[in-house]
């Protein structure tokens, strides 16, 4: 392998794993996420509407 080669493959290796990281972390937040609101939700009074505002400040 040249030079050219050796750099691009080890560009496109870096790349993959910083992608694999930010997937690995994003599905932590999106279970982290559900987790809560399945709190919410469950620890909510029955018949009463959970709508967007109430718990807008959890996820900002």
């Amino acid at each position: 392998m040249n030079a050219v080669t050796m750099s691009t493959y080890n560009r496109v290796a870096q790349m993959n794993s910083m992608m694999n990281r930010f997937i690995r972390e994003a599905s932590v937040v999106k279970s982290q996420m559900n987790l809560s609101l399945i709190t919410n939700v469950s620890n909510s009074n029955i018949g009463v509407s959970t709508g967007i505002g109430q718990n807008i400040d959890t996820y900002a």
